[in-house]
């Protein structure tokens, strides 16, 4: 009877060792499991923090897109108003020609000069309205990007 109570001892002590390592291997991963939750927290507040930077940054160009442009707009309607002006300078001085060539010349090249300004200026404001565009659609992908990575690690 005391070998057969010894045995059950044995074996009791044998499912205890091994009950003992189960858990502690159940404790590891889910010490690990900790770190890669904790991880991926810090992974998803990154995400999160980089796609208000790229909301910003693509607010920030869409407002810099809409002064320009209004300010594009301003830049236009005054250069009409010049070229408006030199125009009427123009009529004035052909009504005057009869009586001054050179008058009619000089209202001539201040027309010309005029109409040549207005041209290098809209040139100038495309380019800028251009960049600005530009500007606007790189913001907006970097903000996409920022929508991708924060999307899977959102927690």
């Amino acid at each position: 009877k005391a070998s057969v109570l010894y045995s059950e001892l044995k074996t009791i002590k044998a499912e205890l060792a091994a009950a003992t390592e189960a858990t502690a291997t159940a404790e590891s991963a889910l010490a690990a499991e900790t770190v890669e939750l904790s991880t991926a927290k810090k992974a998803a507040a990154v995400s999160a923090l980089e796609f208000a930077i790229a909301t910003e940054a693509v607010a920030t160009a869409e407002s810099a897109l809409a002064a320009e442009k209004e300010s594009a707009a301003d830049a236009k309607a005054k250069l009409e108003a010049e070229l408006d002006s030199a125009k009427a300078k123009l009529a004035t001085a052909k009504v005057a020609a009869a009586a001054s060539t050179p008058e009619l010349t000089i209202a001539q090249e201040a027309a010309a000069t005029a109409e040549f300004a207005r041209a290098a200026k809209k040139s100038i404001i495309a380019d800028a309205t251009a960049k600005l565009e530009a500007e606007l659609a790189f913001a907006k992908a970097e903000l996409e990007t920022a929508k991708e990575r924060a999307a899977p690690n959102a927690v």
